[in-house]
C-alpha cells in the first residue's frame, strides 16, 4: 500500500486510515512498518513520501492539517 501511495502522491504527507494501533476497519496496525517517533507514539496515521519517492507510515497528532486519501463515511448519520 505504501509503495502505491508513494507512486501516486509524489513528495508530501497524506492521512491514511489508522489511529493509534488500529486501522479504521478494526485490524491491528503492524507497528514494525510505522516510523518510530518519540514525539508521537500514538496518534493518527499518515504516509510521508520523500523527494526520492520512498514512502513511510508514521503517526502524528490527529489535529495536524494534512490532505487525505479518502474520507471515512459514518453510516450512523444516514437518514
Amino acid at each position: 500500500m505504501v509503495e502505491y501511495i508513494a507512486a501516486q502522491l509524489g513528495e508530501g504527507m497524506v492521512w491514511v486510515g489508522f489511529k493509534d494501533d488500529s486501522w479504521f476497519d478494526g485490524k491491528t496496525v503492524d507497528s514494525t512498518q510505522v516510523e518510530s517517533s518519540n514525539d508521537s507514539p500514538t496518534g493518527c496515521g499518515f504516509v510521508r513520501v520523500s523527494a526520492a519517492g520512498e514512502g513511510q507510515l508514521g503517526r502524528v497528532d490527529c489535529t495536524k492539517e494534512l490532505s487525505y486519501l479518502c474520507q471515512r463515511y459514518n453510516q450512523s448519520r444516514r437518514k
